[in-house]
């Protein structure tokens, strides 16, 4: 899967009331059409979907470099849009412009050229002895990625808003490094909700979709879930769940083992007492799951974010 760094996934796959969202490769520079060329210089294509693509580009006269997401003008592409632009917070990505020409739509937004948190993982893996061993981040980094994420959920939360589509590779770094300032971005998927209400369309990236997305009822808090799952990944190296044949399979699987119960081992022991029972936390049932704002309350995960002076990640 492409490590594309901006704020998309690229290919949505949708079947009856389900919606996916994969990547895949990028092949080669395509030429922007006359409308965009006027103001951007395509630089390379940085990811290729079944329906749309990411480039960078360079911003004539300034020199300044971002992403475009080019996609066929919709109303979901144009609702996407219109909430970007709604959003300030540090750890969303950021709207810069959007052009629309021939039924097609350019989202140009901040580029994020540090590569995906899944990326970032994998370059924790190491192969000892044939055997791969991950090293998770030291604690304090730790948190901090997990509290920029909450916060972002906490932001959008709070103003009606649900993202749908929490995953590894729609978390993007500012800038490579060992203690990323990290983007939540592509909210191709995201929704305006209401307290009380509930959504009924199955929709997200399966390994990451809540049993309650499944079963087609679900609130906000399925993107906590979504949080615990990329939780469970950054401190073990690990998927949550076995590859199945098919996405069904996948989802019966997901049913039959939730409520889940996670076991403590030297990964969970590694990050101190308090981070295997936030991450329980967050894979509870929806009746027992956080909120955002609350789950940024947790004490393990102030302890390392606030308590010293030696954070080195941006969380503001």
């Amino acid at each position: 899967m492409a490590q594309v760094c901006v704020a998309v996934s690229l290919e949505r796959i949708a079947k009856d009331s389900e919606v996916f969202s994969t990547a895949s490769p990028a092949t080669s520079v395509e030429t922007l059409t006359t409308a965009l060329e006027e103001n951007y210089k395509v630089k390379k294509v940085l990811g290729q979907g079944k329906f749309g693509r990411v480039q960078e580009v360079v911003r004539k006269g300034t020199k300044k470099r971002f992403a475009v997401k080019v996609v066929a003008s919709s109303k979901q592409s144009e609702d996407e849009v219109q909430l970007l632009a709604s959003l300030r917070h540090g750890n969303i990505v950021c709207l810069h412009d959007s052009l629309e020409q021939d039924e097609m739509l350019y989202i140009i937004m901040e580029l994020c050229s540090g590569g995906t948190l899944k990326s970032w993982i994998e370059d924790r893996q190491d192969e000892h002895l044939n055997v791969q061993v991950y090293t998770a981040p030291p604690k304090r980094v730790f948190a901090n990625c997990m509290w920029q994420i909450l916060d972002a959920l906490k932001y959008l939360h709070g103003r009606g808003f649900v993202h749908r589509d929490i995953k590894l590779e729609n978390l993007l770094l500012l800038k490579a490094g060992p203690c990323p300032q990290l983007k939540l971005a592509d909210f191709g998927m995201a929704t305006e909700f209401q307290k009380g209400e509930l959504m009924t369309q199955r929709c997200g990236s399966p390994g990451y979709m809540a049993p309650e997305v499944l079963r087609g009822g679900y609130t906000e808090l399925c993107d906590l879930w979504s949080m615990g799952v990329v939780f469970y990944q950054m401190a073990t190296g690990r998927r949550l769940w076995l590859f199945t044949r098919t996405h069904e399979q996948h989802y019966d699987q997901v049913l039959a083992e939730t409520p889940l119960t996670l076991k403590s081992n030297a990964h969970w022991s590694r990050l101190g007492p308090g981070a295997l029972e936030m991450a329980q936390d967050l894979l509870s049932l929806e009746c027992s799951r956080p909120t955002a704002a609350c789950a940024i309350e947790n004490d393990w995960l102030r302890k390392y974010v606030l308590g010293g002076d030696d954070r080195c990640c941006s969380i503001s």
